[in-house]
């Protein structure tokens, strides 16, 4: 999504309309600490035999459910738009075809789903996913601090 909005435009828009980006950073940092913050807290519940609340509650619901999950968790990631705003605007000519936008745009989503794919390929092999079960709340919480860390760096940034 980043990627399609960068190249219609939207680092013309940050650098026009700078408030906008800043309205979309505090929204980033707050996503950030508050999902810190669940971590750490689920944590204390997580058990070497479970999948965990985090994961659980990710898996719950519907595939749309988990779809508009993904499409907040990626709209509300500030460094994405900073990443694909600076990138295309120093990487890609403004001259350049619509087809070669498209191009850019397909490479993305498929360099996302291989990574993501081979991720949920991985993590499902039985022995790491002892491994990881029996980590579990460590990883939480020190995952969720990093994101608190993150969050609170992102609302400090000027």
């Amino acid at each position: 999504m980043w990627a399609g909005a960068s190249l219609a435009g939207l680092a013309l828009l940050f650098q026009e309309a700078g408030w906008l980006y800043h309205v979309v950073r505090l929204i980033g940092a707050t996503y950030l600490i508050v999902a810190g913050i669940l971590m750490i807290r689920a944590a204390g519940h997580a058990t070497a035999s479970s999948v965990g609340p985090a994961a659980a509650a990710a898996y719950s619901g519907s595939g749309f459910r988990s779809l508009l999950r993904g499409i907040v968790t990626d709209l509300s990631n500030p460094k994405a738009a900073a990443f694909f705003t600076s990138l295309f605007a120093v990487a890609v000519p403004a001259s350049a075809p619509l087809w070669f936008h498209g191009l850019l745009i397909a490479i993305v989503v498929v360099m996302a789903f291989v990574w993501y794919g081979l991720v949920a390929v991985f993590m499902g092999v039985a022995p790491v996913a002892r491994t990881y079960n029996r980590f579990q709340a460590a990883i939480l919480r020190a995952t969720g601090a990093v994101f608190v860390g993150f969050g609170v760096k992102l609302a400090a940034d000027r």
